[in-house]
């Protein structure tokens, strides 16, 4: 959604929501801003999930440095989406790999997981 929050953004939207559910509208955006926190919660687990696995230092520094409230400002969240823009480009990439590998021998093969994950490590997705 295009609106703005803050550090009282997840607190406004609770009593929002618990308002809305004994009859009492007080916030027209509500749907909007639940939908958002929702959307936001599933990219954070994404980014968490993410950092788990090889990356290059300066993608994981880059990743750890996006700060907690990210997701309460509609500029956060548009910063956000170029971000799942960029994993998604690079997830195309990767399946593209697997692809050519499977097309050259056969079968994904422990060679073809140790050189993904060397160039998961070398390769930014979001530092030049």
């Amino acid at each position: 959604g295009d609106f703005e929050g803050g550090k009282l953004s997840p607190t406004m939207t609770d009593i929002a929501s618990m308002a809305n559910s004994v009859g009492m509208k007080i916030d027209d955006k509500l749907p909007n801003k639940e939908a958002a926190r929702h959307i936001s919660a599933t990219m954070m687990s994404d980014f968490k999930q993410m950092l788990s696995g090889p990356m290059s230092d300066g993608d994981r520094k880059f990743l750890q440095a996006i700060p907690p409230g990210e997701t309460n400002s509609a500029a956060g969240r548009a910063r956000i989406l170029k971000i799942q823009e960029k994993m998604a480009e690079r997830s195309a990439t990767e399946f593209d790999m697997a692809n050519k590998w499977v097309a050259k021998y056969g079968k994904i093969t422990p060679e073809f997981e140790r050189q993904l994950n060397h160039w998961r490590r070398t390769t930014n997705m979001f530092t030049q």
